[in-house]
């Protein structure tokens, strides 16, 4: 798996260059470069049909899945985004963020993303967790994001 910056334009590159199989984006965008390199849901719903005319069950293929909990949740700002994520990036430097899209912070059992909508005056934070621990890291980055806000 092979990760990229939020957008349906980043993924379809991605999925181009990198001679992927599928590409997909969390806001619902299915890239299937066996049939064209842009967004197409018709392709993919073609692609489970054939699936399922085999006698395939699509809960067992997602059985084989791992369970990855997701939460994203938006914070308001009053300021200047840019301002915020480098006070965050400055705050989370002993962490060695990614900062191609944001601020990532991966570890061997959750990932976190802090970024600025490019359309609204708010900052997301993604989450995602192997664990338990999904409410304790939302309270953890929030305060840590809040924080950022009021320095």
């Amino acid at each position: 798996m092979l990760r990229e910056k939020v957008g349906d334009v980043f993924v379809a590159n991605r999925v181009k260059n990198e001679g992927a199989v599928l590409g997909v984006e969390r806001s619902g965008h299915f890239f299937l470069p066996e049939f064209q390199y842009s967004d197409d849901p018709f392709a993919m719903s073609l692609a489970l049909g054939e699936i399922i005319s085999r006698g395939e069950k699509l809960s067992a293929l997602a059985d084989e899945i791992p369970d990855y909990p997701y939460k994203q949740k938006s914070i308001r700002l009053n300021e200047d985004p840019a301002k915020v994520m480098l006070r965050l990036k400055e705050d989370l430097v002993r962490m060695e963020p990614d900062t191609r899209d944001g601020l990532k912070i991966t570890t061997d059992t959750y990932s976190i993303l802090i970024r600025p909508s490019n359309t609204e005056p708010i900052i997301r934070l993604y989450i995602e967790t192997t664990g338990s621990d999904m409410a304790e890291l939302e309270e953890r980055y929030e305060k840590i994001i809040r924080k950022a806000m009021k320095d």
